[in-house]
């Protein structure tokens, strides 16, 4: 700016932080209040946070739904324990869990839980409608 106070910039520092803070789906007034310009001592307003961290906005929520949807679906099929070349055990074994199957059913194929209630009259006969007249009414 000329003749006016140096723009921000920002430090490695703050782009993990912004990208972290993304992935946890913080708004984005939050973490531009928790990212300091050393300037000001003060946060840094939204308009500034998505003019230099645009990319970290856009990556860091991405990048933490990849990890939860990877985990669902390790829950849904199962998984089997993962050794390093020495035999030691760096992840259980993940049973396939049958409530992640269904919920992720019902999110990508559209399936849904479904009840009938079927209301008949006397031997599943018509309801008989009965009209009484009330005085207050008229």
């Amino acid at each position: 700016m000329p003749g006016g106070a140096p723009s921000y910039e920002p430090t490695e520092k703050d782009r993990a932080q912004v990208e972290t803070l993304a992935s946890y789906g913080i708004p984005e007034e939050g973490i531009a209040r928790l990212v300091i310009n050393p300037r000001t001592g003060k946060g840094i307003t939204a308009k500034t946070l998505r003019k230099h961290f645009r990319e970290e906005l856009d990556v860091g929520l991405t990048k933490s739904t990849a990890q939860v949807v990877q985990s669902l679906y390790r829950q849904c099929l199962g998984a089997d324990a993962v050794y390093d070349a020495n035999g030691n055990k760096l992840r259980d074994e993940i049973k396939p869990y049958a409530p992640a199957a269904m919920f992720w059913c019902k999110v990508h194929l559209g399936w849904r839980e479904k009840s009938d209630i079927e209301v008949s009259g006397k031997n599943g006969g018509p309801i008989p409608l009965v009209i009484t007249k009330n005085e207050s009414n008229y």
